[in-house]
């Protein structure tokens, strides 16, 4: 008798752990449970910064989800700094460009509004030198303006989405991969115009 109720235990617990895992994978294909992984924070800011510079707001969320994944104070092992993850240097030239130079300090990079300002007008810059290009627009935020040219101009990289492969930095053509797939899914999610 008690081992004939442990079977039933078992096969009631094996349904039961079946039935979760289905209505978790369900659960993660919802585009509610899809939002919770992919969310849309500071989004006045970004909307206001893209709107302003001309670049798409998905984009800037599909790059702080790969480079803070939101943290306002996050600082890499190289010495990039906040949402953005923009480096000391970069920030600093940044900020002459926006007229702020004097008043810059590396600190600024920590406040998000600072931050995504800077991020975004540096990913206009990056759009308008690379005509457009996502990826080479991705690559020269991971790599370096002048290392992207480089690349182009050696024939080393076509700089087409379909060529990451020939990338020559690893670290590179992970991260242009990597905020490339963050990107479809932040414009499947939040597509403009639709309800998000």
């Amino acid at each position: 008798m008690k081992g004939r109720r442990i079977r039933t235990f078992d096969k009631n617990r094996s349904g039961v752990c079946l039935l979760t895992f289905l209505l978790l994978i369900f659960a993660l294909n919802s585009s509610v449970a899809m939002r919770f992984l992919y969310p849309f924070p500071y989004r006045e800011q970004i909307m206001f910064a893209s709107q302003e510079y001309q670049v798409d707001p998905l984009l800037v969320m599909a790059i702080i989800y790969s480079e803070s994944h939101f943290e306002e104070s996050a600082a890499s092992r190289a010495g990039a700094l906040g949402l953005m993850q923009i480096m000391p240097e970069t920030g600093e030239w940044i900020a002459a460009r926006l007229g702020y130079q004097e008043d810059f300090t590396r600190d600024m990079l920590l406040r998000a509004d600072v931050n995504l300002q800077m991020g975004i007008w540096y990913l206009a810059y990056l759009n308008h030198t690379f005509g457009g290009s996502t990826a080479q627009v991705l690559a020269a935020y991971n790599a370096g303006e002048g290392t992207v040219r480089q690349w182009l101009a050696g024939g080393i990289w076509s700089g087409d989405a379909s060529d990451i492969g020939r990338i020559p930095y690893r670290e590179t053509r992970r991260y242009v991969d990597k905020v490339i797939s963050h990107y479809e899914l932040y414009r499947d999610l939040y597509a403009v115009g639709g309800s998000g």
